[in-house]
């Protein structure tokens, strides 16, 4: 018991250290982000611009697939990117893009335009599928591998678990909130996309671990040079 108590006690010890807690900020503010603006959106779409079951279910769908393509596209030239820059730099680089798409996400919301709002779904899921082999690399690099990875893993699974919850809740309850849904619903997610952007700065550097290494922009060789690594790799 007294070995469990000293585990979980450094555990949460990383949230005062800078090396973790901007980190983890940044992470869960984007899955927050993520989540609210996509559930904002079908709130939006479903209540206030009065379709019918039929068309809110077909968004719906189509929502997901938009968001769920850039993983398939730009995955694996994100982590080609990730190895060629210091890992901190590109997060606020991700970081301001996601401001600009909850800009136009606002955009969006106050001209009800379908079209625009999932043009700004897509670059989510750009801007989720850059940060994410970027978030997955970084820990072992600023971690302890013995005493600190299996326990900051644990914080950030929580948290975006969390923030996957609430961001979906608020979203929801923000846009459904009457007339003021839109300023509201708007307000929030400009607030966490700058929360997030200024979390990142607090990021300390992380030089490039291959900075010569060679950029390929095929995506589909790309794609399936990984699937290969994969499939070798018993572990995997």
């Amino acid at each position: 018991n007294t070995t469990l108590g000293c585990g979980v006690m450094s555990q949460f010890r990383l949230l005062r250290q800078r090396r973790f807690l901007p980190y983890f900020l940044t992470q869960a503010g984007g899955a927050f982000n993520d989540n609210a603006f996509r559930q904002a959106t079908l709130i939006l779409v479903g209540l206030q611009m009065g379709l019918g079951s039929a068309a809110v279910a077909f968004y719906s769908n189509f929502a997901q697939a938009l968001f769920i393509l850039p993983f398939f596209l730009f995955s694996a030239t994100a982590g080609q990117l990730g190895e060629r820059m210091d890992k901190a730099r590109l997060i606020r680089w991700v970081k301001l893009f996601e401001i600009a798409a909850m800009l136009l996400a606002a955009l969006g919301f106050w001209l009800h335009s379908i079209r625009l709002l999932f043009v700004v779904l897509f670059l989510m899921g750009v801007h989720s599928s850059v940060f994410g082999p970027i978030k997955y690399s970084i820990l072992p690099r600023v971690l302890d591998p013995h005493e600190e990875l299996v326990g900051g893993n644990g914080l950030v699974e929580t948290a975006t678990s969390l923030a996957i919850l609430l961001g979906m809740v608020v979203g929801g309850v923000t846009m459904a909130s009457g007339a003021h849904g839109v300023w509201l619903a708007s307000t929030l997610l400009i607030t966490v996309a700058l929360f997030g952007y200024a979390a990142a700065r607090r990021i300390p550097a992380l030089p490039a671990p291959h900075p010569q290494a060679r950029l390929h922009w095929n995506i589909a060789r790309e794609t399936g040079a990984c699937w290969r690594c994969c499939a070798r790799t018993a572990a995997f």
